[in-house]
């Protein structure tokens, strides 16, 4: 599991300079499945392997992206969105996530996010990878609740 491969998926929709780009997003609905498409395909390679039925939903419907009655800002959403997809793989792990670790990396992960959106990088590439850095960062290395921790990498 490696960040490269989210930032690939990401500039797949988000990044026209791509050699593999498929296009933008048509609508806000269209987006965020974008980004839970890709969050899926970057946590598939977890091992040992971990159940992603429901990740991709769960991180869609989670996702904003402004559309409420008070828009959150961004970085809250993501990590909220990155929140809900881990809930959703808990039930594939040994005794579930330690739930003090995800919340901590929720934390960290909107504060990585807040300071990546206030000086976003000009280059999508660059951009891009920041994101999927910070979102990398808060999932290596999670681990279960069970008393003997598996640690996924």
């Amino acid at each position: 599991m490696v960040s490269v491969l989210l930032r690939d998926r990401l500039r797949r929709f988000a990044d026209p300079r791509f050699e593999h780009f498929e296009g933008t997003p048509i609508g806000e609905d269209d987006a965020r499945w974008s980004w839970a498409n890709a969050f899926v395909s970057y946590v598939q390679p977890i091992t040992p392997p971990v159940v992603v039925t429901g990740v991709a939903r769960a991180f869609h419907d989670t996702l904003a992206l402004g559309v409420a009655f008070v828009a959150m800002p961004p970085s809250s959403d993501f990590a909220a969105a990155w929140r809900a997809a881990m809930i959703a793989i808990a039930p594939s792990v040994p005794a579930g996530w330690d739930v003090v670790m995800l919340a901590a990396r929720e934390v960290t992960l909107r504060s990585t996010l807040a300071a990546l959106f206030r000086v976003p990088s000009l280059n999508p590439r660059d951009r891009l990878g920041a994101i999927a850095g910070a979102f990398h960062a808060a999932t290596v290395m999670m681990k279960s609740a069970a008393p003997t921790p598996v640690i996924y990498a």
